[in-house]
């Protein structure tokens, strides 16, 4: 957020005093009331009203979704139909069903209910009538269980595939030549070429060849050291965090090119994920004293399904007899998506194999065979000179006979020869039961086509066409956990197809072999990912919607991997319902790259809703609740999400136990069985509006940032920026098809179908293009748009012309200084300048601006003249400020989504073109600003309030609540100086209650207490341990001269744990689940004896550590599964307890109130 002098600076004469500027009262943006709706008779914008009508009756995709797990065959029909009950009165609209595990022995349900069986099949039936009965739609995941697309059906030949290949040396006047089968999975494997080429014995000294001798100042694990150089060792030599080097000395010099670094796998995790192997330091020397830097041994971007146990790295070519690796610790890197793990600090290591051989640096991710991203290769590391000659590959496939022998004759010299095939990659749908079985390959239309067909076809099929598409209505592809593809059977003719060449001689690149140069075999290596990205674009993505849409369903999905060979962003075409992710307490599994795709990618190609599957967590703590998930989601709203799929809701087959199964743990537990799932319709009709009102109109955002052509390449989060963007400024990522195949300009601005626009586009540095690229780049530029771009490095893949795409750089880049400017047509390119300096030349200022405003975040859309902002305060303190924004309003209102109210905001001014107005916002307080283009409501420019004083609409009264002197500025120049007496002290409640329970196999006790006090802190211990809703009750005698028009009381709960309702009266005056707990019961009051009865609901914690003394016939709770693995996740016996029930104090204030004249 931008500083005061910033603001002051953009906006002279707009800041005033926030401690006497304030509008609010305590957790108010300057606006409360007490009716719903359309509370003032403000001139109304037609518009803005069809805003309010979402706002007000929320359409059913406006609903939240829950991720309906179906566990271990354990479902039955009325735990289906209980179930969706539950959801049905939360306003859940949409259950994605997934059918995960096979069932136990002996099954928890009998009969069970695994994927495809008769007994399965007929409670999908019963779940899609059941659904149809209470207005809920359904979809279904692409198969059993979850990673990705996959089942019985999928054969070794139609999976995914991966190259593989062995490599044979020969020599002139050799005898019979026999080819070793290249590694296989599944027992299959399928020849794709034989190439053969020269390779000088010199460049095949290894290590292992030369036996060279080996030190170290580093304790050993275990195994001798000289097991460090043998290449098929296992152990561990070095398991270690303290400093050290390793030295290998060979008697004569030896020219190093390469190491190969092996490493362990972590249990239960990804292969080869510790980084302090792959981040040795090496120095090289001719005496074994005198040391210079060759470089470092480099740490790839990789995924959690990455396999880094063997991993080969290029070091620039040094000829030395010794060579030193250094390891020095460092402290755990911070978490992001594409470094999932590798954060252990211990120097883990099996072997080091030091090469002469030219390697491709770090292949196996620049295939996309593994999910990993690494520099490129460059001349340093591979000269020219020890290039494959493309010209001397010779093709020897037709002389491969079926077992293996080559007939061939080598000509003079010394050759290399490779037999390349493909395979699959062996990987399953490891969560499901029924239909567990190879991922299907993604390069093959017709193979995805028998999934569809096989699973979400026939479920539609079995439903029948009165249902489908209208109950079950959408295919669902979730996370991929499916790890790499890079061939199918007909890859070379699709590549051919795709770049104009033929890949045949290029293979051995594919291989780890230079052929050409460094350069060209990069080259081939892009053109050989965007082409694995384009066929799992076509073949898997858009064949699934092309299915879906067949059938009336839509499609929704969530990207690949942030390091997997894809387009990020341009998969989120194929959806109807882009997908991220994001968790709730678990930083190393969160997924903010996969949001921004999601958002990215939805809004440069036009979807109106963009989800999330959201809240997922790692280890279920049992004490989570609405008020602490709501900062969470709202942060989410501002990043551009406009509908949650709750994670997880699992299916409970039994009504006589809870809280029931869960997925092993994970997943915040959403259910009927939670303890405040019936108290909790509030939070979920916050969520409802929210999404209806943020699912209208067109984000507003000013900048596009280039993703790149590289692949992988996925959107941008801030810390990946160039330079920052300033204060108040949105961006979106944005592609390469988008920017090639879409967009236009109009008026300075990028625009896109979908509608939105853009006015500055920022290429980052360091980048290399492609002319068809530099093409739509430059035609942009001279219709008008300005791009902030440097000079690029070169091009990125194999390039036809290559004087072509240099005249294009020198067209668009003329001066290759660090800083210039071009002008071309309407447009221009700019380098060298930052983004602040760009926007201030276009006039484009910040979108919002606010002093002091830590923790707010926001969104903002438009629609025919009506903008809406979202603002949010997920910090922890308190917010009071003020906000500019870039909107010229003739009407302003605040929507608040937790109580449901539209009310025209009572302050405002517009200031040169923007429109200022008093915020305050508690911790996880959030609130709507609209301003449209409707007539002028009465409203004040300024106030200036005693502490403590606040705002607020009562129906169509202005009423300035809480005691004090206030001074006023009307929007018509009038003064004011309103003046509202001292009240009565608190009436504090501090007087006896009766606490009663219910919930789960709730204490029979009822207790009188002296005050409001935790049950938690109570005896006995079933009452301390209970997990479910307390109820306490009293009266209070009220003098009748307290019940006056200018009067209003407030019941001030004081501190509540978690969530609660009250009642006054026998009447609802209604619920609280997050603070402040304090509501306006002036309504429900009369003369003389109240009834106040508070029921409060906490969590399932407490209940769980209770039942850990207990043996288990008496256990209160029912948990299942009780382990994860060998791990058992439950709260333990000596767990602390959480606060739970009505700590207080409970005060009834007096608050004068004061009409204010508008």
């Amino acid at each position: 957020m931008p500083s005061k002098r910033d603001f002051d600076a953009v906006f002279p004469g707009l800041m005033v005093d926030r401690r006497s500027a304030l509008l609010g009262g305590s957790a108010a943006l300057l606006c409360t009331g007490t009716a719903p709706g359309n509370g003032h008779a403000a001139p109304v914008d037609p518009q803005a009203s069809a805003w309010g009508e979402a706002f007000d009756r929320p359409p059913p995709e406006a609903g939240p979704g829950v991720y309906w797990y179906w566990l271990d065959g354990a479902v039955s029909a009325a735990g289906i139909t209980a179930d969706l009950e539950g959801m049905h009165a939360n306003g859940i609209t949409t259950a994605m069903v997934f059918a995960i595990g096979a069932s136990a022995k002996p099954p928890l349900v009998d009969p069970p209910a695994d994927a495809l069986t008769p007994q399965w099949w007929g409670l999908i039936d019963h779940a899609v009538a059941e659904a149809e009965r209470l207005g809920i739609t359904l979809s279904l995941n692409i198969c059993d269980g979850w990673a990705t697309a996959s089942g019985p059906w999928v054969t070794p030949d139609l999976s995914m595939q991966v190259l593989t290949w062995s490599d044979t040396r020969a020599t002139a006047g050799q005898g019979a030549i026999r080819l070793a089968t290249p590694p296989m999975r599944r027992n299959w494997y399928r020849d794709v070429a034989v190439l053969a080429f020269p390779w000088p014995e010199a460049l095949d000294e290894t290590s292992a060849r030369r036996h060279p001798r080996v030190s170290t100042t580093l304790p050993l694990a275990g195994p001798p050291l000289a097991r460090l150089l043998d290449p098929g060792n296992d152990e561990d030599v070095f398991d270690t965090t303290q400093a050290g080097q390793i030295d290998v000395a060979f008697d004569q010099p030896f020219t190093l090119r390469s190491v190969t670094v092996r490493t362990p796998s972590p249990w239960g995790y990804s292969p080869g994920v510790y980084r302090a192997a792959n981040a040795l330091r090496v120095e090289a020397s001719e005496d074994g004293v005198t040391f210079r830097p060759v470089g470092r041994l480099e740490y790839p971007q990789h995924g959690w399904q990455t396999d880094l146990t063997t991993l080969t790295h290029a070091l620039p070519e040094t000829t030395a007899r010794v060579f030193r690796f250094v390891h020095e610790p460092q402290a755990p890197g911070p978490y992001f998506e594409n470094y999932d793990f590798g954060q252990d600090v211990r120097l883990r290591l099996f072997s080091l194999e030091l090469s002469s051989r030219p390697e491709i640096h770090q292949i196996v991710g620049k295939t996309a065979a593994q999910w990993s991203i690494s520099r490129r290769t460059d001349a340093r590391d591979v000269p020219d000179a020890v290039c494959v000659d493309p010209a001397k590959v010779l093709d020897l496939t037709d002389r491969l006979a079926a077992d293996g022998t080559l007939d061939w004759t080598p000509p003079p010299g010394r050759w290399r020869i490779l037999r390349l095939g493909h395979t699959s990659n062996g990987r399953e749908n490891s969560a499901a039961g029924g239909a567990q079985g190879l991922e299907v390959d993604r390069f093959n239309a017709a193979a995805v086509t028998m999934q569809f067909d096989r699973w979400f076809g026939a479920a539609l099929d079995r439903i029948g066409p009165a249902r489908a598409g209208k109950v079950l209505n959408t295919v669902h592809v979730d996370s991929w956990e499916a790890s790499g593809q890079n061939w199918t059977a007909n890859f070379p003719a699709r590549f051919q197809a795709l770049r104009g060449y033929a890949l045949r001689v290029w293979l051995p690149v594919l291989a780890g072999v230079p052929v050409g140069s460094a350069e060209q075999s990069e080259a081939i290596l892009h053109d050989f990912r965007q082409t694995v990205a384009d066929l799992t674009q076509s073949a898997f993505f858009e064949t699934i919607a092309r299915l879906a849409h067949a059938r009336g369903c839509r499609f929704s999905g969530e990207p690949a991997s942030p390091t997997y060979a894809v387009d990020g962003l341009r998969w989120a075409e194929a959806t109807d319902v882009p997908m991220g992710e994001f968790w709730l307490r678990t930083p190393r599994n969160d997924k903010p790259t996969d949001v921004a795709d999601a958002v990215s990618g939805g809004r440069i190609y036009g979807k109106r809703i963009i989800a999330t599957e959201s809240f997922t967590e790692n280890d279920i703590l049992w004490d989570e609740h609405p008020a602490m998930l709501k900062p969470l989601g709202d942060r989410h709203y501002c990043r551009g999400i406009n509908r949650f799929m709750l994670h997880v809701y699992t299916a409970q087959p039994f009504l006589d136990r809870a809280p029931g199964l869960t997925l092993n743990g994970i997943g915040t537990m959403f259910s009927r069985t939670q303890t405040w799932w019936s108290q909790a319709r509030g939070w979920f009709d916050y969520l409802r509006r929210c999404q209806a009102v943020l699912q209208r109109g067109l984000p507003v955002s000013d900048v596009a940032v280039f993703t790149g052509e590289d692949i992988p390449n996925r959107a941008l989060l801030p810390h990946q920026l160039d330079a920052p963007l300033p204060a108040g400024v949105a961006y979106d990522s944005i592609n390469r098809d988008a920017l090639v195949r879409l967009a236009r300009v109009e008026q300075g601005a990028i625009v896109l179908p979908g509608g939105m626009r853009y006015r500055l586009l920022v290429l980052r540095a360091g980048a290399r293009y492609s002319s068809g690229f530099l093409a739509a780049l430059e035609r942009l530029v001279r219709a008008g748009a300005t791009v902030l771009a440097p000079p690029p490095l070169g091009a990125v893949g194999r390039e036809a012309d290559p004087a072509a795409f240099v005249a294009q750089c020198r067209r668009l880049w003329p001066d290759a200084g660090r800083q210039g400017e071009t002008w071309l047509g309407a447009g221009r390119v700019v380098w060298g300048q930052s983004p602040a300096h760009v926007l201030a030349s276009l006039g484009v200022a910040g979108d919002l601006l606010a002093n002091d405003a830590a923790g707010l975040e926001w969104t903002h859309r438009r629609e025919a003249g009506v903008d809406v902002y979202f603002l949010a305060n997920t910090g922890g303190a308190a917010l009071d400020t003020e906000v500019s924004l870039r909107v010229t309003a003739r009407a302003v209102a605040l929507w608040d989504a937790l109580e449901g109210q539209r009310l025209p905001a009572p302050a405002w001014r517009n200031v040169a073109r923007r429109t200022v107005l008093p915020l305050r916002l508690a911790p996880g307080e959030s609130r709507f600003i609209v301003l449209s283009d409707g007539g002028v409501a009465p409203h004040l420019a300024q106030a200036h309030l005693a502490a403590g004083q606040s705002l607020e609409w009562r129906g169509e009264r202005l009423v300035m609540a809480g005691a004090g002197e206030a001074r006023l500025l009307r929007s018509d120049g009038r003064r004011l100086a309103p003046v509202a007496p001292a009240m009565t002290p608190a009436i504090e409640l501090d007087q006896p209650w009766t606490l009663s329970f219910a919930g789960w196999r709730a204490p029979p006790e009822r207790l009188t207490l002296k005050q409001p006090a935790l049950w938690s802190d109570l005896a006995p211990d079933r009452v301390r341990f209970h997990a479910g809703s307390g109820t306490y009750a009293t009266q209070i005698d009220l003098p009748r001269h307290m019940l006056v028009r200018d009067i209003r009381l407030m019941l001030d709960l004081g501190a509540v744990h978690a969530m609660a309702e009250v009642t006054v009266n026998g009447r609802l005056a209604g619920r609280r689940w997050i603070a402040p707990f304090r509501l306006d019961i002036t309504a429900f009051l009369r003369p003389r004896r109240n009834t106040i009865v508070i029921t409060v609901t906490n969590t399932w914690h407490n209940r769980l550590v209770g039942d850990r003394v207990l043996p288990e016939a008496e256990r209160v709770a029912w948990v299942y599964p009780k382990l994860r693995g060998t791990k058992d996740w439950l709260p333990a016996r000596d767990a602390p307890l959480l606060p739970a029930g009505l700590a207080g104090p409970v005060r009834i204030v007096a608050e004068p109130l004061v009409d204010i004249p508008v």
